[in-house]
């Protein structure tokens, strides 16, 4: 376990908040673009922290980071539900991600709890556990390829601390890009991980001598990713913020200790190529459904933005029409959900289509005004009008 002794450490700065849809300020904003990560405090009331902490540590009974559990989305804790769909949260993923908020997708969300071992229990630990764990980059459990260039991030993930780094130990070791030029972050180096290049062992210390044995060139990369290590020092409510290709690491929690955190990801909805973490909202319904109708209950509770993010259809989406609009309301219906929203944006929608069709329409009528003045004949109109309303037909089906 490796001393701390001339460890740098980063600590926690206010988020600002600034209305608009700005949580932070420029300052951290061009942090952000240039590190890769922020470390924040004051993001989500203390209050909800509070809840989501107790109901964590009554429902995680043993560690298990990756496993489906009460603590997967949707979960039993009501709190973690609120959080992965908190409007700041939300706000915060799209002015990172510099799209609007109605054009993420929530891909993970999950709370666990990691317990610090002894010496003696610690010399007994597995190539693939997480006790100490080996430098890498999120991004290949979450795409089956490559992140895209650094200024066009797919996606933003979170950790929110629930507990307090003087108690469990446990900080994040992170390696925040300088710049453009940082060798760290090189064409090609992001690759140089267990599970991309090399066998995919977890444990710190097993990883490196895997990799001094096998590939010496990789190995002394990746030894000056641990000397430039930065260590995160949290208390209740920190959140880091980072992304899926920046260097970091889980670190040894404090013997006896038990440290508690929730994991988000959201990724642009366009960014189909990252993958999604859980095997689906809906799933869930099997266990958090009838006859207490959970899930169902969350979904009418939310506002559109916070349903789309879930996948639910926007509203301005194509899936809706008559049909389906009354379906939908059928289901949720009982549970208080407002269809209104998804209903008047069908409305506008099909009026501009009309607009659109009566625009057509007017054109064509021109255009055959236009073949007269030309001296076309009778004949050769009729010829084209019959096409026109062939078009016309044509154009009706397909808008129905």
């Amino acid at each position: 376990m490796q001393s701390l002794v001339d460890r740098q450490y980063i600590d926690p700065s206010p988020c600002k908040g600034l209305g608009g849809g700005r949580i932070v300020d420029s300052g951290q904003l061009r942090d952000w673009r240039t590190g890769g990560c922020l470390v924040l405090s004051d993001l989500l009331p203390m209050k909800l922290v509070d809840e989501l902490q107790e109901q964590v540590a009554t429902l995680s009974d043993k560690d298990g980071f990756g496993v489906e559990s009460a603590l997967t989305f949707p979960s039993e804790s009501h709190a973690l539900n609120l959080v992965t769909v908190h409007p700041r949260v939300i706000a915060l993923s799209c002015q990172l991600l510099g799209v609007p908020e109605d054009t993420i997708r929530l891909s993970q969300s999950e709370a666990w709890g990691k317990t610090g071992i002894d010496a003696k229990e610690f010399a007994k630990r597995k190539p693939r556990q997480a006790l100490d764990q080996r430098i890498h980059c999120d991004y290949p459990n979450h795409t089956l390829v490559h992140p895209s260039p650094w200024n066009n991030p797919d996606a933003v993930s979170f950790i929110l601390y629930l507990s307090d780094h003087q108690v469990t130990g446990g900080g994040t070791a992170l390696v925040r890009r300088t710049g453009n030029k940082d060798p760290a972050y090189g064409e090609g180096k992001l690759t140089w991980t267990p599970g991309v290049r090399g066998h995919w062992i977890n444990d710190k210390t097993m990883a490196e001598e895997n990799y001094k044995t096998r590939d010496p060139k990789v190995y002394k990369f990746r030894k000056t990713l641990y000397d430039r290590e930065e260590i995160l020092r949290f208390n209740k409510g920190t959140m880091l913020v980072y992304r899926q290709d920046l260097w970091h690491r889980g670190r040894c929690v404090n013997p006896g200790a038990r440290r508690y955190v929730m994991n988000l990801t959201f990724r642009k909805a366009e960014a189909e190529w990252v993958g999604h973490w859980h095997p689906g909202w809906a799933r869930k319904n099997y266990g958090l459904g009838w006859p207490i109708r959970k899930l169902e209950t969350f979904i009418a509770s939310l506002t559109p933005v916070q349903r789309t993010i879930l996948g639910f259809p926007s509203p301005g989406s194509k899936y809706w029409n008559p049909f389906t609009l009354k379906a939908v309301e059928a289901r949720y219906s009982p549970f208080g959900m407002d269809m209104k929203p998804y209903k008047d944006a069908y409305r506008t929608r099909r009026e501009m289509e009309l607009m659109s069709a009566k625009t057509g329409r007017a054109q064509l009528l021109y255009i055959a005004s236009e073949t007269l003045k030309a001296g076309y004949s009778w004949r050769g109109l009729r010829a084209m009008a019959s096409l026109f309303v062939l078009l016309a037909l044509l154009w009706k089906l397909v808008m129905n």
